[in-house]
């Protein structure tokens, strides 16, 4: 996974020195990283947009659009293109909150007080690790070059973050049914 990662960066940078606009936009979005060059990027990201379009990639084309502030030329690949994307936001935020669950499930009795930052650092680390891709090796957060305070605080946010997740979402809504 992480030599896959230093070779498609390679490959971003290669296509930005070259002015590749199509494999240097194509490589910002999956390797999910902000341009460099905004103009080479939106001229890649215009050029994926219309090869989208053309091969009926109707989720790609929604996504594109959005991005660009481009109105589509086809309405009917662009509505399907945003019941595909929204699918997929809440696929992804059920997946968060069941991870939250297990986290904060598994991690019950791990001192997180603000004393005990600097406490079970490796039991922290092995934690955040197991629920949490970015912590892991090739990740964007490296948890070895972070101090145990930080980690600590680290893992005191996450837990934060699990027990909110688990709060009823509209706390403040009650059902119709319940007015009478």
């Amino acid at each position: 996974m992480e030599d896959e990662l230093k070779r498609l960066e390679r490959n971003r940078k290669e296509a930005l020195g070259d002015k590749n606009a199509l494999e240097y936009a194509r490589l910002c979005r999956k390797l999910d990283r902000g341009p460099e060059n905004a103009e080479l990027y939106l001229e890649g990201c215009s050029r994926l947009r219309l090869q989208a379009l053309e091969g009926n990639n109707a989720k790609e084309y929604a996504g594109l659009c959005d991005e660009l502030g481009f109105e589509p030329e086809d309405m009917d690949l662009y509505e399907e293109g945003k019941a595909e994307l929204l699918e997929e936001r809440v696929a992804r935020g059920m997946e968060t909150d069941e991870k939250y669950r297990l986290f904060l499930r598994d991690s019950c009795g791990i001192n997180i007080a603000k004393g005990g930052y600097e406490k079970d650092t490796m039991t922290k680390k092995m934690m955040i690790r197991r629920y949490f891709e970015q912590f892991r090796a090739g990740g964007t957060h490296d948890l070895d070059r972070m101090s145990s305070k930080n980690v600590g605080y680290m893992f005191s946010t996450l837990v934060d973050r699990a027990v909110k997740s688990q709060e009823p979402k509209n706390p403040g809504k009650r059902d119709r049914r319940q007015r009478a």
